[in-house]
């Protein structure tokens, strides 16, 4: 799980920021969390009863959602801006 948060975490914060896209990463960001994350939890704990490993699980299971948004937004190039004007 820990190669996966990287390339999300290079992505979102290295990437994306850096070439001015900070719009997509704060969406992504909060859109992943409580979109994918917290439901899968609620769902997870509350209705299924899941042992508290596989709740965490659950939990982490937010990051390949992130990564494949996170993945399709790099190779789309949407994230290029030109952050330094002409003088």
């Amino acid at each position: 799980m820990m190669p996966l948060k990287v390339f999300n975490g290079l992505n979102i914060v290295g990437t994306f920021r850096c070439g001015g896209d900070t719009k997509f990463a704060m969406y992504m960001e909060i859109g992943s969390v409580w979109l994918v994350g917290v439901p899968l939890v609620f769902f997870g704990a509350l209705y299924l009863a899941l042992p508290v490993y596989y709740v965490v699980l659950l939990a982490h299971m937010e990051e390949i959602a992130k990564g494949a948004f996170c993945r399709w937004r790099f190779y789309s190039k949407k994230w290029l801006n030109n952050l330094v004007h002409d003088l």
